[in-house]
């Protein structure tokens, strides 16, 4: 995303290109072939009721020159009845001449000539008062708006990112790339669908012809490539490592002489502990967290117990050991979440609910939850991210007190993370405050991991003889300057 958002802020050419490559996908996913559809671009369709309503001279040039690209199908083509209905599973399609500048959506700069927003797109309707992807004339930038009413952010109007069009479209074509978005494909089609999700009982979130998936195999695979890379990159780093030492590899794969991390018998209390997830309740085993854990790969020196500062890597016990392993998921909305990465005994309190990340019921007559790496919550219906994350830090260890004091930690999309406007970075680190993209969710697990790579194999971080060194304490870079921020951040992504 980043070599994106440095071009420049409206790449219309680049722009036409992402959207009609997003009409295609969409049209054939609903089982129609692209080259027979009878398509205009948006301006061929608009153009001269534009014209006729004097629209045209209060739109931008690139506007209008991207409109005269994009294409779009026969309105009779996307009624509620038919195969392709939606440009995107976030978005349902560009704006006609009667929204496209109309009050209803935009609440200020109509006045302005030409007027500082347009309303490009519509979004889906996954929230009430649905908006739209607002378009600046001025700065020549986007932002995608779920709600008029409703806001996921407590991020002020005025400091929300805008992003270059092309970088918005690029990220829903990485989504669609890594199987997060799927169209419903056919009997005959080649695309790679993870069965145990297309086949599960439960209701998946559609907005056809497109479908969000709750992970996808893609995903899977992208996060366990991750967390074998984090081994083998700490692995190499330990005192007296054998350059002739095994490669970490999943137990599925290992061979008959390969140096095992654990015994057999401790590796079946493993699949074992991963079992007892599923059959207290916990979660479903086509989870992402019960496949995650049943696949990941086991370290092949038993020594290393360290995956992050501070943070252990899962074992029988602490998976046996969760916090809410007497909440039974079909008496809540959510599969329950798991903490997948302890640390020592440290807690995380929250002692203002409006800051606690937990959703109910697992906020209930509780302050104080087990620092480290849980994966979060996740609604049943699917439709969700299950495999989000969220970093739970101890207060009393990564706390800077004192009013004089100067937070530096931020956000993903660049906020200060500070207490009083939120979880700060007790629970903030890696997560956005306001997602340019979709609606907010917490971090997916790949990128968490394939971040800690690469914090180890600069020498950010360090590999002592249990692993990953500096303890907890470690994550107080992340607030005591602004280079030490930066190092923690992550790259903007949906």
């Amino acid at each position: 995303m980043s070599t994106e958002s440095q071009s420049r802020a409206f790449d219309v050419e680049r722009c036409i290109e992402l959207h009609n490559q997003l009409v295609q996908i969409g049209w054939e996913g609903s089982g129609q072939n692209f080259e027979d559809a009878e398509m205009q671009t948006w301006w061929e369709m608009y153009g001269t009721d534009c014209d006729e309503q004097d629209l045209t001279p209060r739109l931008i040039p690139e506007i209008v020159e991207f409109l005269k690209g994009a294409l779009q199908p026969d309105p009779e083509d996307t009624r509620h009845d038919s195969p392709y209905q939606n440009f995107f599973y976030y978005i349902q399609g560009l704006a006609i001449p009667e929204t496209i500048l109309s009050e209803n959506f935009i609440l200020e700069g109509l006045d302005e000539e030409p007027p500082r927003y347009v309303l490009l797109y519509h979004v889906t309707d996954l929230k009430s008062h649905p908006c739209g992807i607002l378009f600046d004339q001025q700065t020549e930038k986007a932002r995608t708006v779920f709600s008029i009413t409703i806001d996921d952010t407590i991020v002020p109007e005025e400091d929300r990112p805008w992003m270059p069009l092309q970088t918005i479209l690029g990220q829903y074509l990485e989504m669609i790339e890594l199987g997060k978005v799927i169209t419903a494909p056919g009997d005959d089609s080649d695309d790679e669908v993870d069965e145990d999700l297309r086949d599960e009982e439960t209701v998946k979130m559609e907005r056809k012809p497109w479908t969000l998936q709750s992970h996808s195999k893609k995903i899977l695979d992208r996060t366990l490539t991750a967390y074998q890379n984090l081994l083998r990159t700490i692995e190499e780093r330990l005192p007296n490592h054998s350059r002739d030492s095994p490669p970490s590899s999943p137990p599925r794969k290992r061979q008959r002489g390969e140096q095992e991390p654990i015994t057999e018998a401790k590796d079946n209390e493993f699949g074992e502990a991963v079992s007892a997830l599923i059959s207290s309740n916990q979660v479903s085993e086509s989870s992402f967290v019960v496949k995650f854990l049943q696949q990941l790969t086991h370290p092949t020196r038993p020594e290393l117990k360290f995956i992050a500062p501070g943070l252990r890597l899962p074992t029988p016990e602490s998976l046996s050991d969760q916090p809410f392993q007497n909440i039974d998921f079909h008496a809540s909305r959510y599969y329950n979440p798991i903490l997948l990465f302890p640390t020592n005994s440290h807690e995380t309190t929250f002692p203002d609910r409006n800051q606690n990340p937990f959703r109910d019921p697992y906020d209930k007559d509780r302050t104080s939850f087990p620092s480290g790496v849980w994966i979060s919550e996740s609604i049943l219906e699917g439709g969700d991210f299950d495999d989000a994350c969220r970093l739970l830090l101890p207060r009393h260890v990564i706390g800077r007190e004192g009013k004089e004091t100067e937070h530096h930690a931020k956000s993903t999309d660049g906020f200060i993370l500070e207490d009083s406007d939120g979880e700060g970075l007790a629970a903030g680190l890696y997560q956005t405050s306001c997602n340019p993209f979709i609606p907010r969710h917490e971090v997916e697990l790949f990128r968490v991991l394939e971040h800690w790579v690469q914090m180890v194999q600069s020498g950010r971080w360090e590999v002592g003889a249990e692993g990953v060194s500096g303890g907890i304490e470690k994550w107080k870079e992340a607030d005591e300057s602004d280079d030490g921020s930066e190092l923690y951040q992550l790259d903007l992504a949906w």
